[in-house]
């Protein structure tokens, strides 16, 4: 028998990044939505912390995975979800949801500063995007708008107020990232759509 020799030929380039991007903005709207008081709020935190949960470990797996790749910022990025939005923010719904019910305390100012700290430390890395995509600066700013207020809010501080503002901006976030994965996975094909130019040019 004649033995023939099989090549596969996948996608080449592929990226984990425009997938996670979109994956990223599906949990941004429905914070933007309970945020704006239009969900069922009783239910919203242990629903949320459940499947916050589970985007640590895609959280982690896609930051290290830029890590290996050398791409610093977006990995740094990425491990700072996994542990403020996945870990801290997942396990704090759910014992927002169950403490209450099985009597154990609880208090939510571990949630409430590692929130208030990761937005600032997305805002602070704003610099190194200075040169990146309009869509990608704004991304960035309005994850670090979003959390810092809701982490605030969390404090007492203008819950109110705070709240809503934190649901825009990780709705701004969200939207970006949305689109941006869907241009992500389009340019594989030779579609290119554009981000915009960046806020600051190059000397």
């Amino acid at each position: 028998m004649e033995e023939k020799e099989v090549k596969v030929r996948g996608i080449i380039n592929a990226d984990v990044g425009p997938g996670m991007s979109v994956a990223y903005a599906l949990l941004c709207i429905p914070f933007f939505v309970n945020a704006m008081g239009w969900g069922n709020s009783a239910g919203f935190a242990f629903s949320m912390g459940l499947i916050q949960l589970g985007y640590f470990v895609m959280y982690m797996v896609c930051g290290m995975h830029f890590l290996k790749t050398g791409n610093l910022i977006s990995g740094g990025i990425y491990v700072v979800f996994a542990a403020a939005f996945g870990l801290f923010g997942g396990l704090g719904n759910l014992s927002v949801a169950l403490c209450p019910k099985w009597g154990i305390q609880y208090d939510p100012m571990l949630t409430n500063v590692c929130f208030v700290f990761a937005g600032i430390y997305l805002l602070c890395i704003l610099p190194a995007l200075r040169y990146a995509s309009k869509l990608d600066f704004l991304g960035i700013m309005g994850a670090g708008i979003g959390v810092t207020s809701f982490g605030l809010a969390g404090f007492g501080v203008l819950p109110a107020v705070l709240g809503k503002v934190g649901g825009c901006g990780i709705l701004v976030s969200g939207l970006t990232s949305y689109y941006l994965g869907i241009a992500g996975h389009l340019k594989v094909s030779g579609i290119f759509l554009s981000g915009g130019q960046p806020f600051f040019k190059k000397e």
